[in-house]
This record gives structure tokens, sequence and C-alpha cells, in this order.
């Protein structure tokens, strides 16, 4: 299966395109390489971020938007 993941770190790119071509989605694949990459570099993203995502979902004729973010303090 075709997809592109890319992040600031080669395992959580090839993380998260493995966890896509065993049959994951986009959204699957998103979080994994979140996860891993808060792992093998956790001063680029990590608990406690925020999250901006955009998703279609097949069969909706509009995306669904998550905003993730906040006040943190």
């Amino acid at each position: 299966m075709n997809n592109v993941i890319v992040s600031p770190h080669y395992l959580s790119t090839e993380l998260g395109s493995t966890i896509f071509n065993k049959g994951g989605n986009a959204v699957d694949a998103a979080i994994l390489t979140n996860l891993v990459q808060g792992i093998v570099a956790p001063e680029t993203c990590g608990i406690g971020g925020d999250l901006f995502a955009l998703i279609w979902v097949p069969g909706k004729n509009k995306p669904e938007f998550l905003d993730a973010s906040g006040y943190s303090g």
C-alpha cells in the first residue's frame, strides 16, 4: 500500500509506515509515529504538546478537524 509518513526521526517514520502497511489507517500510523517520536526525540514532541489534525473519513462529505490544544499552566 502506498503511503507517505514524514517525521523528524527515521525510526518514527519507519514504524508509522509499517503500521500503515500492516492494515492500519492513516490515523493509526499518525498515532504510532507521534508515540515513537516522543520516545526517540522527546524534545520534538510528546505528552503535553498540541495536536491539530484534519481527518477525512470515507463516506462523509467534509473532513473532521481535531483541535487538541490548550493552556497548560
